[in-house]
């Protein structure tokens, strides 16, 4: 077996946090409003606003 990969060894998370994640409830419905931003995106947007807003008083 030296210098194989082995295959992943998926295991089910148990429980009824488990259950719902196998059933899907974690992700978004059809149709749902979702971001579309990259991370990059998002911070550059975060950036700009600082630079534009009042230094503050002390």
């Amino acid at each position: 077996m030296h210098g194989k990969a082995r295959p992943p060894h998926c295991r089910s998370h148990p429980g009824k946090a488990g259950r719902a994640y196998r059933e899907g409830a974690n992700l978004t419905l059809e149709g749902a409003a979702t971001g579309r931003l990259t991370w990059e995106e998002f911070l550059a947007e975060r950036v700009a606003e600082k630079a534009t807003e009042a230094p503050a008083r002390s």
